[in-house]
C-alpha cells in the first residue's frame, strides 16, 4: 500500500526526511548501520495522520525486522532516537565495502587509476589510500580522510568501513551510493561502490591547507589559492597502474601554480614544473591525453 487509512502517502516529505537523518545523525539508532530505512515509531504508519519527524527514526533494515518480529521494542527505539539527540558522544554511522580483490581500481573524473597505494597525498599528508592484503587476507584496504572548506574533517573510510561526521549537514545512502552535503547543500563527496574491485568518486570537493581538489561533471581539478585567486590544472584521460601514489602536491613554497613545463621521469611519474604537482609516482604504466591549467571560480 502507498497510502495508509487516513489518506497518507509512504513518501516522506524531503525537509523532513532531511531532519529525520540529522536527528538520527545520519545511522540507525540502535546499532548505528549507515544504511537504513525510515521508522514510524509512535503511531506506527498504519496509524499515521502525519509525517512528524519527532517520531520517524532511522534503523537498518536488521533492526526495523527485530522490531517487526517483537524482539525490539518500540518503546526501546523511542528512548535511543532521543538518546541520540540529546548527545554529541554519538558512534559515526558506518558500512562495511564490500572490496574483495586482490588489487582496486578507482575513478575520479576521467582519470583511473589501477593497484595505486595511495591516490591523493597533499603536503605529505595521505588522504585517500589502499593497503595490499596482509597477514595472510584475500582482500586490500580503502581508507581514506575528507575536508570541507573550513579545513574540518567532514568523512572518513578506514579499513573500508566508511564513518560519516555526526555533525554533517547531510548524508545519504541510496544502494551502493553515498553523498555527503555541506551546510550549504552543496555535495561535497558522492562515491560508489562496484563490488568487488572498483570504486568511482563521482563528485569531490576537497580543501586541504591551501589546496582544493575537485571532481565535477567529469573533470578532475587540482587548485592552489593564495591572496591573488586561485589557479586550477585539469587531468582528462588519465589512466596509471601500480603507482605508488596516484596524485602528489606539495604547496608548502606558498607560490601559486605556473605550469612551465611537464616532464616524464621514470620512478617519479609525470612532473608539472612550477604546480608542486606529480602525477602517478612510481608508475609501472601510465597514459595521459589532456592537461590542461586555468583560473577558474566555483
Amino acid at each position: 500500500m502507498n497510502k495508509n487509512k487516513f489518506g497518507l502517502s509512504r513518501h516522506i516529505p524531503t525537509n523532513v526526511a532531511l531532519e529525520v537523518r540529522q536527528r538520527s545523525k545520519f545511522g540507525c539508532v540502535i546499532c548505528r548501520c549507515a544504511i537504513y530505512q525510515y521508522e514510524h515509531i509512535h503511531p506506527q504508519f498504519a496509524d499515521a495522520k502525519s509525517h512528524d519527524a519527532e517520531n520517524i527514526c532511522l534503523l537498518c533494515g536488521g533492526c526495523h525486522d527485530r522490531v517487526t518480529r517483537g524482539r525490539l521494542s518500540k518503546e526501546t527505539v523511542q528512548k535511543k532516537y532521543q538518546s541520540i539527540q540529546l548527545t554529541d558522544d554519538v558512534k559515526r554511522p558506518f558500512e562495511e565495502l564490500d572490496l574483495l580483490a586482490s588489487a582496486l581500481s578507482i575513478t575520479l573524473g576521467e582519470a583511473t587509476f589501477h593497484h595505486t597505494d595511495v591516490l591523493l597525498r597533499i603536503n605529505g599528508e595521505s588522504l585517500l589510500s589502499i593497503t595490499p592484503p596482509k597477514d595472510g587476507a584475500s582482500f586490500p584496504t580503502l581508507s581514506g580522510v575528507f575536508y570541507d572548506s573550513q579545513g574540518l574533517e567532514s568523512f572518513r573510510i578506514t579499513n573500508n568501513v566508511w564513518e560519516g561526521n555526526n555533525d554533517s549537514w547531510d548524508i545519504t545512502v541510496i544502494g551502493s551510493e553515498v553523498t555527503v552535503k555541506a551546510s550549504s547543500g552543496r555535495i561535497v563527496l558522492r562515491f560508489s561502490i562496484s563490488p568487488p574491485n572498483h570504486v568511482t568518486i563521482s563528485v569531490l570537493d576537497m580543501y586541504k591547507d591551501n589546496c582544493h581538489i575537485v571532481c565535477l561533471n567529469g573533470e578532475l581539478l587540482v587548485g592552489q589559492m593564495n591572496v591573488s585567486g586561485a589557479i586550477y590544472l585539469g587531468l582528462g584521460g588519465f589512466e596509471c597502474h601500480g603507482a605508488e601514489a596516484g596524485i602528489c602536491v606539495d604547496s608548502r613554497n606558498g607560490n601559486p601554480i605556473n605550469l612551465t613545463g611537464v616532464r616524464m621521469i621514470g620512478g617519479q611519474g609525470i612532473l608539472l614544473d612550477g604546480t608542486g604537482i606529480r602525477i602517478g609516482v612510481g608508475s609501472a604504466s601510465m597514459w595521459i591525453t589532456d592537461l590542461k591549467v586555468w583560473p577558474k571560480v566555483f
